[in-house]
């Protein structure tokens, strides 16, 4: 049986990431589904850019490798803004989102806004960069998937369908059992890391104003929390501007992380 104290503190965690789930719903389930379609248009845009296969393969025939990179090239070029333009739209919906649901659970007085030109520039900035990503990763797949399959004698052909298969792995939007299903991935993770900034956002001007704020990191609390997060659950409240004993500042980490950031004014000396 849990103490009451750590009744509470799974309570709080509890609270904490259905908050934040209640707040994203919609923007991560939307965008699940544009980055699945971004992953089908690039499997279509990379399998028109190889060759077209022969009537009758070979046993063994293959394709150059550096068609398949040029292929590649093509294909991420051309598919840029179908992941960039949705990204930049979650991501700034959801680091406002962040921002003022803190701000309302906090309660504070003032005049305290995201400016619309700072989350622009935010969820510009940062869409790049995931997309950067997300090719560099899916390159890494076509990559290793080209090697594999001339190591084993595959056609190019042979190759091909597997990568097109890959890519409709990568493309389902909803969570399945033994599928890399990386939309649904990628919508939970820069939806719930935006969501986080904006509460840190809103926290760091909290302290620029004067406030001495605190935070501390909040696991979901079940078997499948990081030793590493649970020990920085452990630490409590530490003033903002510290890095938890993980070295990190927030939460998410990675992907896989599901933790969350709480954030609260100190209080006075000797209040409870």
């Amino acid at each position: 049986m849990p103490t009451p104290l750590e009744a509470i503190d799974r309570l709080i965690a509890f609270s904490e990431a259905t908050r934040r789930d209640r707040a994203l719903a919609k923007v991560e389930k939307w965008l699940a589904i544009r980055i699945s379609r971004a992953f089908k248009a690039q499997r279509k845009a990379f399998l028109d850019a190889l060759p077209a296969p022969r009537v009758q393969e070979a046993e063994g025939d293959q394709l150059p490798f550096p068609e398949w990179a040029a292929a590649w090239t093509s294909a991420q070029e051309s598919t840029w803004n179908e992941f960039d333009k949705p990204l930049q739209e979650a991501i700034r919906i959801s680091l406002v989102s962040g921002y003022e649901t803190t701000l309302a659970e906090l309660n504070i007085e003032g005049q305290f806004v995201l400016e619309n030109t700072r989350a622009v520039e935010y969820a510009r900035a940062h869409a790049a960069e995931r997309v950067t990503q997300i090719n560099q990763t899916t390159e890494k797949a076509i990559h290793r998937m080209v090697v594999q399959g001339t190591e084993q004698g595959l056609s190019y052909g042979e190759i091909a369908r597997n990568i097109s298969d890959r890519f409709s792995e990568f493309a389902v939007p909803w969570p399945q059992e033994h599928i890399q299903n990386r939309a649904h991935a990628v919508a939970v993770f820069e939806t719930g890391d935006a969501f986080e900034a904006g509460n840190m956002e809103l926290a760091q001007q909290l302290a620029a104003s004067g406030l001495t704020m605190q935070k501390a990191w909040s696991t979901v609390g079940d078997d499948r929390v990081r030793p590493e997060h649970a020990a920085n659950q452990d630490e409590g409240w530490i003033p903002i501007g510290d890095t938890f004993q993980s070295g990190n500042e927030r939460a998410p980490t990675d992907p896989g992380c599901r933790c969350s950031i709480l954030y609260r004014v100190a209080p006075a000396e000797g209040e409870a």
